[in-house]
């Protein structure tokens, strides 16, 4: 029985001795490999190859954690910076040369448990860290953004959080990437200094503060899209009374806010109504805005303080609901009889303008009817010459005029609070060029 189990002790010592010299043959052949526990910066290059290396390295890359915790990520490479691959590579497999044979194992054995963090060589190609670091301020940076409400397809309006816009000195980037690059253990990541510019003008708080709490009301009016000097003027004039906050009791006047439309401030001719005719004019198209702002001030149950009807009828609305305007003359302007502000949000999304009014929630619910008291027949469609001066006519249609009144129903709940005429107006027939 002795012999038996000294045998076994034999073949245990033996076979442990075996994989004792394995591991150390392991380690010691380990010298075309980088040791164990090695890193540069925060990459992990243990065991790796010099093709390793070089491949590990050539990937590097800088993050760059901005305002908010914005993060851009580029390669060393791209931002100009090269490293000494094989001196990195040689550092990380010579770490015990010169150590006895014995006595590398152990030191293995430790630096696999603890970092070791190479010291490197690099060069910075000057012209391409600037230009990377000018597209990185790019990046980061930014003009501020109004805090506004976003409203999906069932009329729910979500408020959206303000953003801040930020800038940058070029000069400290520059540094913390040095001081980065000199210390061997630090990751390749870098909180950017930066200093807070302009504040957005709408802040979710400012809103909460002046009562702007949800949807009151919107309007929406169509029109050809491919007129395109009439969408363009529509888009231009629609973006300066976007984000409109109307203070309670003050008055909103569309030709204050807006004023003389002219090419100087980028308007483009479009049609326009003069003498009962339609006729090209700079600012075509700024009618169905204001239009639609009246109705929107209508449904918020808004006191009109000036209105005017067209001398037609116009595509986009019913008679009776437009509002022209015609600066200085014709305006449109209301008043805030709300205890809270207005803000005033346009839109224009392929053919369609929709001006949006929140506030708080409307106690009362506001019903526009108009009634045609006289209609006047249009005049007959016949051949004109045409002005082009080549000898063709042009086929004219005829439209009908009308006379109207509209009356405003406010409801409290089920029951009528008030019924009151807003207008009569009077449209004249007219006539135009078929397919205009």
């Amino acid at each position: 029985m002795a012999g038996k189990k000294s045998r076994r002790l034999n073949r245990y010592y033996i076979l442990a001795g075996l994989i004792s010299l394995l591991v150390i043959a392991g380690y010691l052949g380990g010298i075309n490999r980088v040791s164990a526990g090695v890193f540069f910066k925060d990459i992990y290059l243990g065991g790796q190859t010099r093709q390793e290396v070089g491949a590990t390295l050539h990937a590097a890359r800088f993050t760059f954690i901005g305002p908010e915790g914005q993060a851009v990520s580029v390669p060393l490479k791209e931002m100009g910076i090269e490293l000494d691959y094989e001196q990195i590579f040689q550092y990380g497999c010579q770490l015990s040369s010169g150590q006895p044979w014995f006595q590398k194992y152990f030191y293995f054995l430790r630096i696999e448990r603890e970092k070791v963090f190479v010291p490197f060589k690099y060069r910075i190609d000057e012209e391409l860290l600037l230009q990377n670091i000018d597209l990185l301020v790019y990046k980061l940076s930014g003009k501020p953004e109004n805090a506004y409400f976003k409203v999906d397809a069932n009329g729910q309006a979500e408020l959206i959080p303000e953003r801040f816009g930020y800038s940058f000195n070029h000069d400290d980037i520059e540094q913390a990437i040095r001081e980065n690059l000199a210390q061997a253990h630090s990751p390749l990541e870098i909180m950017i200094p930066y200093d807070q510019k302009n504040s957005p003008r709408i802040t979710i708080s400012s809103l909460q503060e002046k009562g702007v709490e949800q949807l009151m009301t919107s309007f929406t009016t169509s029109f050809d899209a491919t007129l395109e000097t009439r969408v363009h003027n529509i888009r231009l004039a629609s973006a300066r009374i976007n984000n409109y906050l109307l203070e309670p009791g003050k008055v909103f006047s569309f030709n204050g806010l807006i004023g003389n439309a002219t090419a100087g401030k980028g308007y483009k001719p479009a049609n326009i109504i003069i003498g009962g005719q339609l006729v090209p004019g700079i600012g075509g198209g700024l009618c169905q805005i204001s239009s639609t702002l009246y109705n929107a001030a209508l449904l918020s149950n808004l006191e009109i303080v000036e209105r005017h009807s067209h001398q037609l009828t116009v595509p986009y609305i019913e008679p009776g609901r437009d509002a022209t305007v015609c600066y200085p003359y014709k305006d449109l302007s209301f008043r805030n009889n709300k205890d809270h502000h207005i803000l005033i949000t346009t839109e224009v999304v392929d053919d369609r303008l929709t001006i949006r009014f929140f506030g708080r929630p409307l106690n009362e619910r506001v019903e526009i009817t108009t009634r045609v008291l006289k209609t006047f027949p249009p005049p007959p469609g016949r051949k004109a010459d045409s002005k082009s001066g080549q000898g063709t006519e042009d086929e004219m249609v005829g439209y009908p005029g009308y006379l109207v009144e509209v009356w405003k129903t406010v409801y409290r709940g089920d029951e009528k609070e008030a019924e009151v005429k807003l207008s009569v107006d009077r449209y004249s027939p007219f006539e135009m060029k078929k397919d205009h």
